[in-house]
């Protein structure tokens, strides 16, 4: 949820809040002074009618009663009020009824005078126009809420918007420094100046990881070279078999440490995105140059290779890195295979699929994208081509699955 609707609703529930407590204290307020009026009406009555009883008057007031009193009662207050339920006959119904007794001094006399009335709750005569004007009164509060809140969060928001577009271009690889928009608000300034600190302190970071990678890799090449030819050299030379033995498993092992150099080297660059140039590649024909690539190699081990290609798919891709992938995926097909094995390739507009036949693997099917996971250890291979070609598809937007069922290992790609 965006946070000016947040407000919005808290808003709106304080609003409701405060107009609930608001009409309830004008409804009490209001059947305070309804009754209070009727009490003062009464009383000027009774004074009314004391004045006409000590006139000698006639007087005709149907709610009205009097006694006369020897002398004045002991204690007696100023007035006396009841109130209570009483059946009223014009409205056929039980009404609150209120009676107002007091004393007058009649000559040497006093006379007890008390008039009664009918009074109808507010909430009878008004509870509809009270409802009523609740309601609207919400929905225009409500409404202001709304449009005020979208108007305003435009403005106060309006730096937070543009921070986090700027953070959605920060790239660590890119030399230019990150672009804040100046802002008079407190906390987004705290923000903004937080975010530059940090984006140029990974760049930093990132600089000196990319040049400890460069020289890693530099350095290693070169000592793995010279191991190379030392070697080549050794074995031109007159060898027994246990020592041409020795000579080629070491040979192995260089490889496969100029692989892992390679490897790391490249899962480093794709990790920092320094392959962010795109292109229309025609998947279709790549894909039929990958199987002819590896198609000898098939042949060697008798592995049958049956393709399904769609013709004229293309993906906004790299074609390095597509081409990285699929040699990647190929690869582990033929390793992870056996002599005799099949190797299925199937491409769609939206789906790249790969299956090879195969033993089961060692490792759970999700761990087998990790770095440096095998899921045979009698293969030689070293263990990062899978995570380089999910982090491929990862840079593209793109989903990858494995699944083993029934002695076939399948990689799915959906494209799009």
């Amino acid at each position: 949820m965006r946070l000016n609707y947040k407000y919005t609703v808290a808003y709106a529930v304080i609003s409701l809040v405060i107009l609930v407590v608001g009409f309830s204290i004008e409804y009490v307020a209001l059947e305070r002074s309804t009754m209070q009026t009727a009490i003062g009406k009464l009383r000027k009555l009774n004074a009314k009618v004391a004045a006409d009883l000590a006139a000698q008057k006639p007087f005709v007031q149907p709610n009205v009663s009097h006694q006369f009193l020897d002398k004045q009662p002991a204690n007696w207050p100023k007035e006396i009020v009841k109130k209570r339920l009483r059946w009223n006959p014009q409205l056929q119904d039980s009404t609150q009824n209120i009676a107002v007794t007091t004393l007058h001094a009649i000559g040497s006399r006093y006379a007890l005078v008390t008039s009664n009335t009918f009074i109808i709750s507010p909430y009878t005569i008004y509870w509809e126009g009270i409802l009523l004007v609740f309601a609207w009164t919400f929905i225009f509060l409500l409404a202001i809420v709304i449009i005020s809140s979208e108007i305003l969060s435009g403005y106060i928001l309006a730096p937070f918007y543009s921070t986090l577009q700027a953070m959605r271009n920060f790239a660590v690889h890119k030399e230019e420094k990150i672009r804040l928009e100046q802002t008079s608000t407190h906390e987004f300034d705290e923000l903004q100046r937080f975010l530059a600190t940090m984006a140029e302190k990974a760049k930093k970071e990132y600089k000196v990881l990319k040049e400890f990678s460069e020289n890693a890799s530099h350095e290693l090449q070169t000592p793995i070279a010279v191991i190379k030819s030392k070697l080549e050299l050794l074995m031109q030379t007159d060898l027994t078999e246990e020592q041409l033995l020795k000579i080629t498993s070491i040979n192995e092992q260089l490889q496969r440490l100029s692989k892992i150099n390679e490897g790391l080297v490249l899962l480093a660059k794709l990790e920092n995105y320094e392959y962010s140039r795109t292109e229309s590649l025609d998947l279709s024909g790549l894909v039929h140059e990958t199987i002819s690539a590896f198609e000898e190699l098939a042949e060697m081990r008798e592995i049958r290779i049956q393709a399904q290609i769609t013709d004229g798919v293309s993906v906004a891709c790299s074609a390095e890195l597509y081409r990285i992938l699929l040699n990647n995926l190929f690869s582990n097909a033929l390793k992870h295979n056996q002599d005799g094995g099949t190797i299925e390739v199937k491409l769609l507009p939206q789906l790249l699929l790969i299956r090879n036949t195969g033993d089961a693997p060692l490792l759970p099917t999700e761990d087998l994208f990790g770095r440096f996971r095998k899921g045979n250890n009698n293969v030689k291979s070293v263990g990062i081509g899978l995570a380089i070609v999910r982090k491929i598809t990862e840079i593209y937007g793109q989903e990858i699955s494995y699944q083993y069922a029934d002695s076939w290992h399948t990689i799915r790609i959906k494209l799009q």
